[in-house]
């Protein structure tokens, strides 16, 4: 870029070689340039100059001098030196040597700065031979091209735009259809291959989705009709693929210069995402005012970072309903004190923080919730406040505290009272247990005084049994007195009865014994690894005579030897089966007593079954307490009397073992009782077996 500065020493120089006229003519040189060149060159519509083969300015037109505002003495008869910059001038100068020696013509553009302002001209030179004196002369034209060449730098910086930008540029034909004429490579982001577009002559309404294109051609025509050259217009695209696209177009129209359109350039921007976000937010605040205007004891307001309502929907805090508020600011809707309050809350939510407070207006009091609201990208735009009616609750809450202190009141005195009857309670129990232990103590101390002369008696009756059997017999037979035979006889039952009923007497104080002991906890218990089919044979002996007594009842045993062991004093196991075996016979007049033995799962379960006279079903609950006697009818049984404590005790034995007993009857079909006991753990030389090394 070059200046043209103007010195006074070359002017005064340039003066001294003789004045110019008014048409840049030296008064003093005429023949400088000729009259053929001055009229060639006074006719030419642009800046026009000639130089000698000296270099100097000898001719410019009256255009030159109008156009830079230089008077004729600062030029005529200057060389480029004097006038331009050092680098300026060797370069002019070297394009006029060319010209001269070649003779062909050049042209050339540059940016120059004329009155501070940049600006760009072009130079064509050519060399010219005068045809009477023989003179060369060097021809210049310059022009104005600083207009051309904003437009070319406006047009490529458009189509560099159009190329990288956001935007895709398509040019069309304004003729029907709107032909494609031009479209850039990211047109390729719809799918669409540009060049194939312009071959193919594609019709760029073709591409608008049909339900848009009418709405697209009658504001088009209404906008060009107005002469509108630049509008835009929001429709659907079509991809390649078939998928509409929202886009905004920025459409620009080119006219003739009869100012009719010629051609329509479209800068189209792809918003179908902001176009989903409004249709979404439209939705969103849809279903806040659907929510809102059916939230009876609230409302939902929205705000945007000016605190000026956008949304307002419900009944709380309006006075005006929701127009009142939509548009206003907090200080246009509220008091001042009001607006104060709820402004330093808004505020925080529109810096990301959210507030929980509550909020009298009025007679009412309200619980009000402010979070901030984002748009897709997470950038906070505004805040809502979500408002409710809380006075019923709170009136609620305060006749419900106070209901509370009344109850506590009442709890308190309840709990003094029970604890009174609670140290009562204590007293009393240990009261009875002093009394159960003066029971047991009592019980056990009866059981062994009485078993002393009964023993005694039992001992007795079995010698007189004995000596009446061996010594008087033979001697009652002899005398052949029936009297004395059938007193003799009758003396013998007496004592079988004194013998019956001793055992009796000696079964129920045993059975005393036992139940006291387990209770007391002074029971030994002999625990060993035990085979549960021992025991069962044992029992099974002691019984045996039971069986025997009774011709048309057999008992039958159907007990494995591999069973596995149990873990239980023997004593106490034998106890229980022989007491399940006896009742079984003692109930059971003819027919089969059986006793099974299995495994079940981690338990040995033991079954005695008789085809006796069953069980009652109201008996079953209380078959295992203590005392309970069974009924047949009305009556308790009174063939076989017995103490009621035998099944008592067999449940404290089983269940002293972590294991169970039950019965299943029915009146008439007999009964089965079941007790299970669980296997013993494996012996620890069986849990740590030593492998032999190899």
């Amino acid at each position: 870029m070059a200046d043209f500065p103007n010195t006074p020493d070359s002017s005064a120089r340039r003066s001294s070689a003789g004045a110019l006229d008014g048409s840049g003519r030296s008064p003093t040189g005429g023949d400088s340039c000729p009259s053929l060149l001055r009229a060639l060159l006074d006719h030419i519509p642009a800046l026009a100059y000639a130089k000698d083969e000296e270099h100097r300015w000898v001719y410019f037109n009256a255009f030159f001098l109008s156009t830079f505002g230089l008077p004729a003495e600062a030029l005529l008869g200057a060389v480029d030196l004097e006038i331009l910059p050092p680098d300026i001038a060797a370069w002019v100068r070297s394009q006029d040597v060319s010209v001269l020696s070649s003779g062909r013509p050049l042209s050339s553009e540059t940016e120059v700065v004329w009155n501070g302002a940049p600006c760009n001209i072009s130079s064509s030179k050519s060399c010219w031979t005068d045809p009477v004196s023989g003179k060369r002369y060097v021809l210049g034209f310059i022009k104005d091209i600083t207009w051309r060449k904003r437009t070319e730098r406006e047009q490529v910086m458009t189509m560099a735009i159009a190329e990288n930008g956001p935007a895709v540029l398509i040019r069309c034909l304004a003729t029907p259809g709107l032909p494609i004429d031009y479209a850039s490579a990211n047109t390729r982001r719809f799918g669409y291959d540009p060049r194939q577009l312009i071959e193919q002559n594609t019709r760029f309404e073709s591409l608008i989705h049909e339900e848009d294109l009418p709405r697209v051609v009658r504001e088009s025509g209404r906008n060009i009709g107005e002469g509108n050259d630049h509008f835009v217009l929001e429709y659907r695209l079509r991809t390649w693929d078939g998928e509409p696209r929202w886009v905004e177009d920025h459409v620009f129209i080119e006219r003739d210069g009869q100012g009719a359109p010629q051609y329509r350039q479209g800068f189209i921007l792809d918003v179908t995402r902001q176009h989903d976000a409004l249709q979404d937010r439209e939705a969103s605040e849809t279903r806040y005012r659907t929510l809102a205007q059916n939230f009876p004891d609230g409302s939902v307001v929205m705000f945007d970072d000016e605190l000026r309502f956008t949304l307002a929907e419900g009944k709380a805090l309006m006075r005006d309903g929701p127009e009142h508020m939509e548009g206003n600011t907090l200080w246009d809707v509220f008091s001042p004190e009001t607006a104060e309050y709820l402004a330093t809350r808004y505020r925080a939510a529109l810096r990301g923080r959210k507030s929980l407070f509550e909020m009298p207006y009025g007679d009412r009091l309200f619980e009000v919730r402010v979070v901030p609201v984002r748009n897709v990208d997470g950038v906070i735009t505004g805040g809502m406040a979500v408002s409710h009616d809380i006075t019923r609750r709170k009136e609620a809450e305060t006749a419900l505290a106070e209901l509370n202190a009344n109850l506590e009141k009442l709890v308190t005195n309840r709990t003094r009272t029970l604890a009174r009857q609670a140290q009562d309670l204590e007293e009393a129990n240990r009261q009875l247990k002093k009394l159960d232990e003066l029971k047991s103590s009592f019980l056990s101390s009866v059981s062994h005084e009485l078993r002393t002369p009964l023993t005694s008696i039992f001992g007795f009756t079995k010698l007189i049994n004995k000596d009446m059997e061996n010594g008087l017999r033979a001697l009652v037979q002899e005398s052949r007195d029936q009297k004395a035979v059938k007193r003799f006889d009758r003396i013998l039952d007496n004592l079988g009865i004194i013998e019956q009923e001793g055992a009796r007497l000696t079964r129920l104080i045993n059975d005393v014994l036992d139940l006291t002991r387990i209770e007391s906890g002074r029971m030994e218990w002999r625990d060993a690894r035990i085979s549960i089919a021992d025991c069962i044979y044992e029992a099974v002996l002691a019984v045996s005579g039971q069986f025997v007594e009774k011709e048309n009842l057999r008992l039958e045993a159907d007990v494995p030897k591999d069973l596995p062991e149990i873990f239980a004093d023997p004593d106490r196991i034998v106890q229980v089966i022989v007491n399940l075996l006896g009742n079984a016979a003692k109930f059971t007049s003819q027919g089969v007593v059986r006793i099974r033995a299995r495994r079940v799962d981690d338990d040995i379960a033991v079954f005695v079954t008789d085809t006796g006279a069953g069980i009652q079903p109201s008996e079953l609950g209380r078959i295992f307490d203590k005392f309970h006697q069974t009924q047949i009818g009305d009556t308790i049984c009174q063939a076989s009397p017995g103490s009621g404590l035998g099944l008592s005790i067999c449940k404290d034995i089983v269940e002293r073992y972590k294991g169970r007993i039950w019965v299943r009857s029915a009146a008439g079909s007999g009964s089965v009782f079941t007790f299970t006991l669980p296997i013993a753990p494996p012996k620890r030389s069986d849990r740590h077996v030593r492998r032999p090394l190899s």
